[in-house]
């Protein structure tokens, strides 16, 4: 089950890595919603770069925030800094980043500041959220099987009696056994009396 969970991330990862721009942007907005963010206004800075004003909601709280989308395999450092600038400029206290590519370890590490922090989705941290959501798949039903315990419980309680017929039958083949013998050794020797090749040992012929 984890090993498919797994193959599935990857896979789901792999597929948001691929969307085309306007698709990764209607993508955004659907999983925004589902992390109960409100989005107030819309603005396409570029093409591959979008921007949410929006609030989150947090019990009765309504908190403003400011969300920026990269189409991009990769996020850099600068593309923090310069995210971080327009936080600063719309007087926002901290922001939400989503790309559809990585992030980089200097990226992640700047992201992480107090002042300004950003919280940054990758496609890896978005896939997981999708799968749980089940946005973007689908669920089959697959047969999981079990280990009957009762069974193997019932066969340990049957053990004894088992036991007992297996020492039966083991008696009756040394009963069996033992006849056989006896029977052989007494036609072995009426054998060898009646016949002409039997050989008396001298010595035993003095002591008589």
């Amino acid at each position: 089950s984890r090993q498919l969970r797994s193959y599935s991330l990857h896979a789901l990862t792999a597929k948001i890595r691929e969307l085309a721009p306007h698709a990764w942007l209607q993508l955004s907005a659907i999983i925004l919603k589902h992390l109960n963010y409100t989005i107030q206004s819309q603005c396409l800075t570029t093409e591959t770069e979008f921007v949410f004003r929006a609030e989150e909601v947090r019990g009765l709280a309504y908190i403003p925030v400011v969300i920026k989308g990269i189409h991009s395999p990769l996020v850099s450092n600068d593309d923090i800094l310069q995210f971080r600038e327009l936080i600063r400029e719309l007087g926002y206290d901290h922001g939400i980043l989503m790309t559809n590519g990585d992030i980089s370890k200097d990226a992640l590490n700047e992201c992480s500041t107090k002042e300004l922090p950003i919280y940054a989705y990758s496609a890896r941290q978005i896939a997981p959220i999708m799968f749980d959501a089940r946005i973007g798949v689908t669920t089959n039903e697959l047969p999981i099987i079990f280990i009957d315990n009762n069974f193997f419980q019932s066969l340990s309680s049957n053990e004894v009696a088992l036991n007992d017929l297996d020492e039966t039958e083991n008696l009756r083949e040394l009963l069996k056994n033992s006849l056989r013998a006896s029977v052989d050794t007494e036609d072995v020797m009426d054998n060898d009396v009646s016949g002409d090749d039997f050989i008396f040992d001298d010595s035993i012929d003095e002591r008589e």
